[in-house]
């Protein structure tokens, strides 16, 4: 896997500070933007899973779908694109606290309702729209 070095500048435009995290998708680096020095999260694919279509689609969905909430409960998303065959998106930086203190399930599963409420139904009505405390995130 490569890793991106503190100091060293992705897409021309954004300073890696730290690396945050890695998973099986990618790793997210704090980085700082070179013209702005406004801190943000940057999310880069993994280079050995690019070759892979359906990867890469939904590392793309994710960036636009992620870009179309407006939620204060969910990060924003204020860049993506390619880099040198790297797929990337830029998030704004949360400060230090965990997710599970930024925001609770009933924040997160209404931000995720608000896009497709109709997957969620009662039992047995696969029609009505109910609340968001009827539904359960898988």
């Amino acid at each position: 896997m490569t890793t991106l070095l503190p100091g060293s500048v992705f897409g021309g435009r954004y300073r890696i500070l730290r690396a945050l995290k890695s998973g099986g998708m990618g790793a997210v680096y704090e980085a700082e933007h070179v013209a702005t020095r406004v801190k943000v999260a940057l999310k880069t694919m993994r280079p050995e899973i690019v070759a892979d279509p359906d990867l890469q689609g939904r590392f793309a969905q994710e960036a636009r779908i992620s870009a179309l909430i407006q939620s204060r409960h969910v990060v924003a998303v204020t860049d993506a694109g390619l880099e040198s065959g790297i797929p990337f998106l830029v998030m704004e930086l949360l400060g230090r606290r965990r997710v599970s203190e930024t925001c609770s399930g009933t924040a997160v599963r209404s931000a995720l309702l608000s896009l497709a409420p109709s997957s969620c139904s009662s039992p047995g009505d696969s029609t009505r729209r109910t609340a968001p405390a009827s539904c359960t995130a898988t």
